[in-house]
């Protein structure tokens, strides 16, 4: 069998998207067991957390956008690289006046990073297959933001749990996508 240069390319692409996805799942494992472990507790370590989770977003969407082509051919990517670290800076601010302000930043974010993720799956459904997760996630994050935006108008004082939901159905989605490139190279290799 002759492997051609386009084969490489997109055979390393799918390795490396693997790993961002598995990367993004442990990433997102440990933020939301370090939240429901102590950042119940402590209210420093919440706000560290809740300004981290943006922030690494933030890097992660770069990483992944430069290494897939660089910033100019990945729009989605690199307008979401912008919205997180523009996210991470309201969550700073947010943190002064209350939770259910970082709780209404949250939501605006998860709205507008889930529909560029959205727009990153599509486009790279034609060429790697196994996104529907991400499809998925991404609608789902848009719904998850509306809630958040309602959650964060109740005069209930919302805690670091009701990001921690939303942050382990994340990491899930980014484990099955994981898996499922993972299963699809492992049937190529056999046929």
């Amino acid at each position: 069998m002759t492997v051609y240069s386009g084969d490489l390319s997109r055979a390393s692409q799918e390795q490396w998207l693997k790993l961002y996805y598995f990367a993004r799942t442990a990433f997102s494992a440990v933020w939301v067991a370090a939240a429901f472990i102590v950042g119940q507790n402590s209210w420093v370590i919440a706000a560290v957390l809740l300004v981290a989770y943006p922030a690494w977003d933030a890097l992660a969407n770069f990483v992944d956008a430069s290494r897939s082509g660089g910033l100019g051919q990945n729009r989605t990517q690199t307008i979401n690289v912008v919205v997180s670290v523009a996210t991470t800076l309201a969550v700073v601010s947010a943190l002064e006046l209350s939770m259910n302000w970082v709780l209404g930043v949250f939501g605006v974010w998860a709205i507008l990073s889930g529909l560029l993720q959205l727009g990153t799956a599509i486009r790279r459904w034609q060429s790697y297959g196994a996104q529907w997760a991400m499809i998925l996630s991404g609608g789902q994050s848009a719904l998850a933001g509306t809630f958040f935006i309602v959650q964060a108008r109740m005069p209930m004082p919302p805690s670091i749990t009701n990001v921690a939901g939303y942050a382990a159905v994340g990491a899930l989605y980014f484990l099955v996508s994981a898996v499922w490139l993972s299963v699809s190279q492992l049937r190529r290799k056999a046929a």
